[in-house]
């Protein structure tokens, strides 16, 4: 006799599992299509414009910055704008979701229903969905690897694992985590498998766009940074666990973990693991100040396909009784209720944003800007002035300009645009550096809240203060304070030990020395002598009153 109830409740079973990832994909349709203005107007904003102009300039493509895979699978959505990349997110969780669903039942989680409502109610996943970020796809890639793990398709979990290389640098933990596992399992031939997405874009680095065979380790953009962002305590991710998510997870999460370590759960130990590495690396990153970590609690979001995992076994565990089902139900309103509170929606537009509208369209409807070539670090600055940043003709970067002498990176009619947030950290220009430059105008600036943008216009091409000091020659200066000295590689004075350089001044205190090379800066008496090495340096003399320099004597010894 067939069971009418137990077919009905199987059929819905099968039914829920395709269900829950289309929920979860309109859910995010509707955040999308209620999202003004962007999310993310920085990294994520630069992750669009890699995919973007994939096409115009695929050496983006082979860009470690720009996480090489993410960018190729982005490239045709960006096309659509950055809506665009914010769908192909919203696909990737709702994939994400049903590997993670399909990989609690494939543990005997009674309550594996819930895990992807767990994981969408994460507190910071539909911002990195909506910003146009790299998390999503490193969370779907990682998802299915646990799920291809669980059900013994080790080859193509190792695949997967070796993918995330080229998504995002979480990879070095997850990729030795799978890798161990499948050793543990007796599947040590099959990590091989975790080589071939590494090879292929090895392989096409090398014979496209020249570059060595070690570039997928040699070529990665965080390597000599230091403390770029600041750094901060170990316990910076647990005391910012909200914006990342709910301490409910977390409980249940070490709940799960030592509910694996009890009773001998294997797998359950080894996902548990990769979730702690990825906490642990980011932790200590951030206070060590490594890598350019910015301390942003939604890199944690990498953890959650596994995260979730344990919390559900923490929630399995807790809620043996007959009052399973209410616990659930409990469970599930307070994880809305804590998203709902935390993630208001639509997302405001930041001060910064708003800025670079402001800014954009004063720009232009004043006739400042007709297509001209732009200097910016703030990535809004280009997208709402619609410049190719990876043309050279009409973007560039503000850490490609002379820091010491703005206005020589830059032709006549030029602009340069500077913002007080990533304008110094990230492009090393400080704004006074702008302001001093004579052959610079300020045109305009806008300060919204605490953002400020400042825009300048190249007023003067010429080179006429550039001097190249010959030996033992005096040269005169009457011109403004700033003046720049550039002696070339291949001088004659290559082959001495030193050089012995003299200033003097008029009714002037002191002169200050900016070396651009080491990047030192040197104050020095007037009528004061200085010894530096022979090197290809550029060194702006400038007096700390608006007085013209009277002599530069430099001096082979």
């Amino acid at each position: 006799m067939i069971n009418h109830r137990t077919s009905w409740w199987g059929k819905a079973q099968q039914h829920m599992m395709w269900l829950i990832p289309l929920g979860v994909f309109f859910f995010y349709l509707v955040l999308i299509a209620w999202q003004k203005g962007l999310v993310d107007s920085t990294d994520g904003l630069m992750h669009y414009a890699f995919a973007r102009h994939g096409f115009s300039h695929p050496e983006g493509l082979v860009n470690h910055w720009a996480k090489p895979l993410f960018t190729l699978i982005a490239c045709l959505p960006a096309q659509a704008g950055p809506q665009g990349i914010a769908l192909l997110n919203a696909l990737l969780i709702a994939l994400a979701s049903y590997w993670t669903l399909r990989s609690a039942r494939q543990l005997n989680l009674g309550a594996y229903a819930l895990a992807p409502l767990l994981l969408v109610a994460s507190n910071g996943l539909s911002y990195v969905v909506l910003g146009g970020l790299t998390e999503p796809l490193f969370i779907a890639g990682f998802s299915l690897a646990i799920h291809s793990a669980l059900r013994q398709r080790w080859s193509l979990a190792m695949c997967i694992a070796g993918a995330l290389v080229m998504v995002r640098p979480e990879a070095i933990v997850v990729l030795p985590g799978m890798g161990l596992w499948a050793l543990i399992s007796r599947q040590g031939l099959k990590v091989l498998h975790a080589a071939w997405i590494p090879l292929i874009y090895t392989l096409v680095g090398v014979t496209l766009f020249g570059k060595d065979l070690t570039w997928i380790l040699s070529d990665q953009p965080y390597g000599g940074q230091g403390a770029v962002y600041g750094q901060g305590l170990w316990t910076h991710y647990l005391t910012h666990w909200q914006a990342f998510t709910s301490f409910s997870v977390l409980a249940l999460a070490i709940l799960g973990l030592a509910q694996s370590l009890r009773l001998g759960m294997r797998a359950l130990r080894w996902i548990g693991a990769m979730a702690i590495g990825i906490l642990l690396l980011h932790a200590s990153l951030w206070a060590f100040g490594s890598m350019g970590s910015a301390g942003l609690p939604r890199t944690l979001t990498t953890s959650l396909p596994a995260l979730i995992l344990l919390a559900v076994a923490g929630l399995e565990w807790v809620s043996k009784s007959q009052h399973r089902h209410a616990i659930y139900w409990l469970v599930a309103l307070i994880t809305l209720g804590v998203f709902i509170i935390n993630n208001p929606y639509p997302k405001a537009l930041s001060d910064q944003e708003s800025a670079a509208i402001s800014l954009a369209e004063s720009l232009k409807d004043h006739g400042h800007f007709h297509g001209q070539k732009v200097a910016f670090q703030y990535a809004a600055i280009g997208h709402y002035l619609n410049i190719d940043p990876f043309d050279d003709s009409k973007g560039m970067k503000l850490y490609h300009v002379n820091a010491f002498r703005p206005s020589l990176s830059l032709t006549l009619g030029d602009l340069i645009i500077h913002d007080n947030v990533t304008g110094h950290i990230e492009g090393g220009l400080l704004l006074q550096t702008l302001k001093a430059d004579n052959r610079l105008l300020a045109l305009d600036s806008v300060q919204i809240g605490h953002s400020n943008l400042y825009a300048f216009a190249c007023i003067d091409s010429q080179n006429d203060t550039i001097l190249q000091v010959g030996p033992e020659q005096t040269t005169s200066i009457h011109k403004p304070h700033v003046e720049l000295l550039k002696l070339p590689a291949n001088h004659p004075w290559s082959s001495h030990d030193s050089l012995h350089i003299h200033v003097a001044a008029a009714d002037a205190d002191q002169l200050e020395l900016f070396i651009d090379g080491k990047g030192q800066m040197l104050s020095l008496p007037l009528d004061s002598s200085l010894v530096m090495p022979t090197s290809d340096w550029y060194m702006v003399i400038h007096s700390s009153k608006p007085y013209p320099l009277e002599s530069v004597t430099v001096i082979a010894d």
